[in-house]
């Protein structure tokens, strides 16, 4: 693992910026979501009051985790320090739902702050356990700034932090 620092720039900062406004469109229709789902129970029963707490404590931790990385994220551009590293990958899995049938196609990587990264089907095939993946992330808040195999870029794009 090859650990070096660099400077953040304004193409950079602008694309952390756009991940902020993504991470809370979904808070807002979360809330949303949450909200409608709790105004509209007729008569309650034991089942819909379980999953709207379970639901609200969803909300509530995401919140909480999304508002410490947003903090965290003004540092990011005071200070204007992205890591750049060289990870190996150490092992890598695939999951599937067996209700929707979608599969997440994940890889293992050596790294402190980014040790799993969901990929791309066909970015996961051209991968083997032993590559080096190149990372770029912010120092701080750790918002991937850049994520490239052999100089290929594989950011999975459904993911928002």
């Amino acid at each position: 693992m090859d650990i070096t620092e660099g400077t953040i720039i304004d193409s950079e900062v602008a694309l952390i910026r756009k991940k902020i406004l993504k991470s809370k469109v979904f808070l807002i229709v979360f809330f949303i979501f949450l909200s409608l789902w709790i105004w509209n129970i007729q008569e309650p029963s034991f089942f819909i009051n379980f999953i709207s707490i379970i639901l609200g404590l969803s909300l509530i931790t995401t919140t909480y985790f999304s508002s410490a990385k947003f903090i965290r994220t003004r540092k990011d551009f005071n200070y204007r320090i992205k890591i750049i590293e060289h990870s190996k990958v150490l092992d890598k899995y695939t999951t599937t739902n067996s209700n929707s049938r979608i599969t997440n196609y994940y890889i293992i990587l050596d790294s402190k702050a980014i040790s799993k990264y969901d990929v791309a089907e066909d970015m996961y095939m051209n991968i083997t356990t032993g590559d080096f993946i190149c990372l770029e992330y912010s120092k701080y808040a750790n918002w991937i700034l850049k994520i490239t195999h052999n100089g290929i870029n594989i950011e999975n794009k459904n993911i928002i932090a």
